[in-house]
Formats: structure tokens, C-alpha cells, sequence
């Protein structure tokens, strides 16, 4: 029983000291340049490719998402793509992704942005 309730408590205290390390880890990552293109349109779809650098600043190397969102007239979320990688300490880190989505859905994008999201430790 007290072994059960052990784990449980380093359980919890692991992802507590987790937490406060990720709000760290966004604190010392910037977004660099970045840029997001169309591709040509087949068969009803358009394709689409995007780059992004993330800076860390911090001392440690850092797993993050980047991710593009493709916004409407009214800054809302059509279609989001994402690419996970590790940001190394101390140096600007190059990200590349692409995809696609329904012309009909495509036609609506007036907008985009990125975002860095930090990762929890693994």
C-alpha cells in the first residue's frame, strides 16, 4: 500500500518539475525567419511547403513543435501542419514541412502564422 502511494507521489513530482521546465524552455526559444509558399494545385488539392527557424537560447537542447496555421478573413484555424524537432542549445535550428488540403478549404486562406510549442521531457 505505501509503495503504491509512493509511486504515485513521484509520479505527480515528476510531472510538476516537468511543467516548470517547459515554461523555462519557451521563455529562451524564439521564432526566426519563416516562410510559406503554394505549390502547384492537382486533381482538387493544394499542396503547400513551409520553413521555419527556431533559435534556443537556452543551455540545453529542447524538443519543440513548430506549426504553421493557415487562417481565414476572421484569423480562425483552417488547416494546421506541424514538424517536431530538437532546437539545440545555444544555436538557430532550420525546420522544413508541407502537405496539403482540399482546394474548396484552400481557396479560404487569406493569412498564416507559426507557433513554437516546448515539449515535456520524454
Amino acid at each position: 500500500m505505501k509503495s503504491k502511494r509512493f509511486r504515485s507521489l513521484f509520479v505527480v513530482a515528476l510531472v510538476c518539475a516537468a511543467l516548470p521546465l517547459a515554461a523555462f524552455a519557451a521563455q529562451q526559444l524564439k521564432l526566426g525567419k519563416s516562410d510559406f509558399d503554394w505549390k502547384d494545385s492537382e486533381q482538387e488539392v493544394a499542396e503547400f511547403a513551409w520553413a521555419a527557424e527556431v533559435i534556443n537560447e537556452a543551455s540545453t537542447d529542447v524538443e519543440v513543435e513548430v506549426s504553421l496555421d493557415l487562417l481565414d478573413d476572421d484569423d480562425r484555424v483552417i488547416h494546421t501542419n506541424s514538424s517536431r524537432v530538437t532546437a539545440v542549445a545555444g544555436a538557430t535550428t532550420p525546420v522544413e514541412g508541407g502537405g496539403s488540403m482540399p482546394f474548396d478549404k484552400a481557396v479560404d486562406v487569406v493569412s498564416s502564422r507559426f507557433r513554437i510549442d516546448p515539449q515535456a521531457p520524454r
